[in-house]
């Protein structure tokens, strides 16, 4: 019986082995996702900032054109 009872012992060791690996490899893929959102969002944050500055600029330019617009209009009759 004893010999039962150590095949079955080393059984579950082998499963909680081999179970643990698995959750291994699956946090590991979780952290590398993680990662690669984190760099993405980043990424996505620099364009957003980059483009809000081209707009404040469209903007400031686009009022200095009006601006000349209505200098012209004034001083023409």
């Amino acid at each position: 019986m004893s010999i039962v009872l150590h095949y079955v012992h080393t059984l579950a060791v082998v499963v909680s082995v081999s179970q643990l690996r698995e959750l291994e490899a699956e946090l590991e893929e979780e952290r590398r996702q993680r990662s690669a959102a984190i760099s993405a969002r980043k990424k996505l944050e620099g364009d957003l900032k980059s483009i809000e500055s081209q707009v404040d600029t469209a903007n400031k330019l686009k009022e200095d054109a009006l601006k000349q617009l209505k200098k012209m209009q004034v001083c023409t009759p």
